[in-house]
Protein backbone atom coordinates (compact mmCIF):
# COMPACT_ATOMS: atom_id res chain seq x y z
CA UNK A 1 0.00 0.00 0.00
CA UNK A 2 2.77 2.43 0.96
CA UNK A 3 5.89 1.17 -0.83
CA UNK A 4 8.24 3.80 0.65
CA UNK A 5 7.22 3.31 4.29
CA UNK A 6 10.17 2.40 6.49
CA UNK A 7 9.99 -1.16 7.75
CA UNK A 8 11.07 -0.23 11.28
CA UNK A 9 7.96 1.88 11.84
CA UNK A 10 5.47 -0.04 9.70
CA UNK A 11 2.58 -1.84 11.31
CA UNK A 12 1.16 -4.82 9.50
CA UNK A 13 -2.43 -4.23 8.52
CA UNK A 14 -4.41 -7.42 8.81
CA UNK A 15 -7.19 -8.20 6.35
CA UNK A 16 -10.58 -7.31 7.74
CA UNK A 17 -12.10 -10.33 9.45
CA UNK A 18 -15.86 -10.54 9.24
CA UNK A 19 -17.20 -11.26 12.70
CA UNK A 20 -20.77 -12.27 13.42
CA UNK A 21 -22.85 -9.25 14.33
CA UNK A 22 -22.44 -8.45 17.99
CA UNK A 23 -24.09 -5.16 19.00
CA UNK A 24 -21.64 -4.64 21.86
CA UNK A 25 -18.49 -5.39 19.82
CA UNK A 26 -16.54 -2.56 18.28
CA UNK A 27 -13.70 -3.17 15.81
CA UNK A 28 -10.16 -2.59 17.04
CA UNK A 29 -7.81 0.07 15.73
CA UNK A 30 -5.94 -2.48 13.60
CA UNK A 31 -9.22 -3.75 12.08
CA UNK A 32 -10.16 -0.17 11.23
CA UNK A 33 -6.80 0.67 9.60
CA UNK A 34 -7.91 -0.18 6.01
CA UNK A 35 -10.83 2.24 6.40
CA UNK A 36 -8.60 4.88 7.99
CA UNK A 37 -6.13 4.51 5.11
CA UNK A 38 -8.91 4.85 2.52
CA UNK A 39 -10.22 7.99 4.25
CA UNK A 40 -6.74 9.49 4.45
CA UNK A 41 -6.17 8.73 0.77
CA UNK A 42 -9.43 10.39 -0.26
CA UNK A 43 -8.94 13.50 1.89
CA UNK A 44 -5.25 14.13 1.26
CA UNK A 45 -5.63 14.24 -2.53
CA UNK A 46 -3.14 11.40 -2.78
CA UNK A 47 -0.05 13.13 -1.34
CA UNK A 48 2.16 10.11 -0.71
CA UNK A 49 4.16 11.75 2.08
CA UNK A 50 0.99 12.62 3.96
CA UNK A 51 -0.42 9.12 3.55
CA UNK A 52 2.81 7.56 4.80
CA UNK A 53 2.81 9.89 7.80
CA UNK A 54 -0.84 9.08 8.66
CA UNK A 55 -0.14 5.34 8.41
CA UNK A 56 3.04 5.62 10.50
CA UNK A 57 1.33 7.70 13.19
CA UNK A 58 -1.60 5.27 13.49
CA UNK A 59 0.94 2.48 13.88
CA UNK A 60 2.47 4.35 16.82
CA UNK A 61 -0.97 4.89 18.35
CA UNK A 62 -1.64 1.14 18.15
CA UNK A 63 1.75 0.32 19.69
CA UNK A 64 1.28 2.91 22.44
CA UNK A 65 -2.36 2.32 23.40
CA UNK A 66 -2.74 -1.26 22.22
CA UNK A 67 -5.02 -2.76 19.61
CA UNK A 68 -8.23 -1.66 21.30
CA UNK A 69 -11.62 -0.42 20.11
CA UNK A 70 -11.63 3.38 19.67
CA UNK A 71 -14.55 3.61 22.10
CA UNK A 72 -12.21 2.61 24.93
CA UNK A 73 -9.90 5.57 24.32
CA UNK A 74 -10.73 8.13 26.98
CA UNK A 75 -8.64 10.90 28.53
CA UNK A 76 -8.15 8.65 31.55
CA UNK A 77 -6.96 5.76 29.36
CA UNK A 78 -4.48 7.97 27.53
CA UNK A 79 -3.25 9.45 30.81
CA UNK A 80 -2.70 5.93 32.16
CA UNK A 81 -0.82 4.93 29.00
CA UNK A 82 1.47 7.94 29.38
CA UNK A 83 2.31 6.87 32.93
CA UNK A 84 3.26 3.30 31.87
Amino acid sequence: MFPNTSTSAAVAVEPVVQHPFEPERQETLRELMPYFSALAKSTSAGHLGTLEKYHDEMGWVIRWLGDIPPGRITPQYVHGAVER
